[in-house]
C-alpha cells in the first residue's frame, strides 16, 4: 500500500498526435487529491495551442467540442495553472504515464519552466497492472477497468483514481514510483 504525504494529481492528456517534437497537448484534464486521496479540485482543460490542425471527426474523437475550444485557455494561463499544481512535491498518477511525462517534460522546457520537473514523481498505473497481473493480454483501459469492476465514468482522471485505489489495496505500489 502506498502511504504518502503529498498531493497526487491524476492526469489525462489529449494531443495533436504522437510525437512530442512536433504534436501539442491540447487538453488537460486532471483531479488532484490531497494526501488522505480527498479530491481538493478536478477540471478538464481545452488548450488553445495546435488545435487549427484539428479537423471536426478528430476532435469529436478526442471528446473535444468546439464551444469548449472558443471557452479553451491560452498557453500562458495553462502555464500558471501547471506551476500551481507543481509547485510542491507531487506524485503524478496516469496511465502509460510514458506518453504524458514525455510530452508534459517538453512543455514545462518549452515554457522555460524546468524546475518543475525536478519536483514530480510519477506512477504509472498500466505499468502496475501489466507486472502485477501477467496472464492479462489485453491491457487497453476499458478492459482493465471491466477486470477491475470499476464502472465507467466521463471523467478519465476519476477513473485513474478509482483504479489506484483499487491497486493500491492489493499492491505495493511504492515500488513503482519513479522521477
Amino acid at each position: 500500500m502506498l502511504k504518502e504525504n503529498k498531493k497526487m494529481l491524476f492526469v489525462d492528456i489529449e494531443t495533436t498526435g504522437l510525437n512530442e517534437e512536433i504534436d501539442k497537448i491540447i487538453k488537460f484534464s486532471y483531479v488532484l487529491v490531497n494526501n488522505k486521496t480527498e479530491v481538493v479540485d478536478s477540471k478538464s482543460l481545452c488548450i488553445k495551442q495546435g488545435l487549427t490542425l484539428l479537423r471536426g471527426r478528430v476532435l469529436s474523437y478526442l471528446g473535444i467540442d468546439k464551444q469548449e475550444i472558443k471557452e479553451g485557455c491560452k498557453v500562458s494561463e495553462f502555464c500558471d495553472i501547471l506551476k500551481s499544481l507543481l509547485d510542491n512535491n507531487i506524485l503524478i498518477v496516469s496511465y502509460n504515464v510514458s506518453f504524458l511525462k514525455k510530452f508534459l517534460e517538453r512543455f514545462l522546457a518549452k515554457h522555460k519552466m524546468e524546475q518543475c520537473v525536478e519536483k514530480i514523481e510519477y506512477l504509472d498505473l498500466l505499468t502496475v497492472v501489466r507486472t502485477e497481473n501477467p496472464t492479462i493480454k489485453n491491457c487497453r483501459l476499458q478492459k482493465i477497468l471491466s477486470l477491475f469492476e470499476i464502472p465507467e465514468e466521463e471523467c478519465v482522471p476519476k477513473l485513474y483514481l478509482q483504479l489506484f485505489n483499487v491497486c493500491n489495496q492489493k499492491y505495493d505500489l511504492s515500488y513503482y514510483v519513479e522521477k
